[in-house]
């Protein structure tokens, strides 16, 4: 039997931290949008993942339209 106190590492990616407002999105994209986000990624001096750039990107779009991110 195991200890009570012992825990198992979880699997999978980790949970999202309650109450952040974070939602989880599936995104597939053509050959052509992935490579330019990976070159727009490329062009940063922090060099951010994939997912960050894209949300840099829907920022930036947004922000051009006039819309605020709260």
């Amino acid at each position: 039997m195991a200890d009570e106190n012992s825990t198992k590492p979880r699997r999978g990616r980790p949970r999202l931290a309650e109450g952040e407002g974070y939602t989880s999105i599936h995104l597939s994209l053509a050959a052509p949008l992935t490579r330019a986000v990976d070159a727009a990624a490329a062009g940063e001096e922090d060099l951010p993942s994939r997912p960050e750039m894209i949300r840099r990107l829907v920022v930036a779009g947004l922000a051009s339209q006039g819309r605020k991110i709260e």
